[in-house]
């Protein structure tokens, strides 16, 4: 406590001089300064102003705020000064009585200034219009505007769009339009007499075979190397060699071996036109069929396949981008 807070004190204990008339105000300032205590001791350990607390000592109870906060005032400070606040607080009632204090606070403080932001004046949005007719004159302005590489760049995306998406789409349709009617056609296609002339008849069927199958569009390189091994003397040699074959004997059976390194489907018809073979196959599968050739083999995943015939290898290679194929192989 420094020199004038010593000098307010003793001024302030010679003005008061406590009795039992004395209010429950007047009694917390004699307590105080009977302890030689300062209003600024008890602000510094407590949210109450000095001004509250001159003004519960000096018993203006409308200063300090409603007759709750002027009760845990004067209970607050009772306490911090080691007196009996319950004693205090019914004196305090007894002496104001119940209804002596509106529930309203009142204040001697200035009031803060309007620091609030202002609200925004809102905008008031204008309904667009639905249509908006624009004049022919400007539109053909605007059009002529547009600079001449950028619409010629438009046309040659829209064409590779279409190149792309559209064509293969196309060309698989018009295979698997085509290849049902090929097989008809062999189905329907009388079996010349093999008795009158075997070695010329034989020849012409292999090759009549081979050409339909080159004429296909999906079938591979493999079917041009299959074309230059069929040739009339061997054809002529077989028939010679074996004529009751021809007649009487059922024909030998062709061998066809496709193994697969992934999981691709197949389906496999023999030279009649029936379905043999048709299901998903897995990596490191062998399938092995033996019937009359030629064989129409359709594969899901061409890449994934080696083909054998008769121990020949038969060369497969899809077109670039696609991993489906149908092609025909024959002896």
């Amino acid at each position: 406590m420094n020199a004038t807070d010593k000098v307010k004190l003793m001024s302030e204990s010679q003005e008061l001089t406590a009795s039992p008339n004395d209010g429950v105000g007047a009694k917390l300032k004699a307590i105080r300064l009977e302890k030689k205590l300062n209003i600024e001791d008890f602000t510094k350990l407590s949210a109450i102003t000095v001004s509250k607390v001159q003004a519960l000592e000096e018993e203006q109870y409308r200063k300090v705020g409603t007759e709750t906060f002027v009760i845990g005032y004067i209970r607050k400070y009772a306490t911090w000064l080691g007196v009996d606040a319950d004693a205090l607080v019914n004196e305090y009632k007894s002496q104001i009585g119940e209804s002596a204090l509106p529930n309203v606070l009142v204040t001697t403080e200035q009031p803060l200034p309007d620091t609030a932001p202002k609200p925004k004046s809102e905008k008031v949005l204008k309904p667009v219009p639905a249509h908006v007719d624009v004049p022919q004159g400007q539109l053909i302005n605007k059009l002529k505007a547009i600079p001449a590489w950028w619409i010629l760049a438009l046309l040659v995306g829209l064409w590779l769009i279409g190149t792309l998406v559209f064509v293969p789409s196309v060309d698989r349709e018009q295979e698997e339009q085509e290849l049902p009617a090929q097989v008809e056609a062999k189905r329907e296609t009388p079996a010349p007499e093999v008795i009158e002339e075997p070695a010329q008849v034989e020849t012409e069927q292999q090759v009549d075979i081979v050409e339909q199958s080159i004429e296909d569009t999906s079938i591979i390189e493999a079917a041009e190397v299959q074309t230059q091994q069929v040739q009339a003397p061997e054809a002529v040699e077989r028939v010679n060699s074996a004529p009751a074959n021809a007649v009487g004997q059922p024909a030998a059976l062709d061998e066809l071996v496709l193994t697969f390194t992934d999981d691709c489907w197949v389906e496999i018809k023999n030279a009649s036109g029936k379905i043999i073979f048709a299901a998903v196959q897995t990596p490191a599968d062998t399938l092995t069929l033996a019937d009359q050739a030629p064989f129409e083999i359709m594969l899901g995943n061409a890449r994934a396949v080696a083909v054998k015939m008769n121990d020949r290898e038969i060369e497969v290679q899809p077109r670039p981008g696609r991993k489906t194929l149908r092609f025909t192989v024959a002896n």
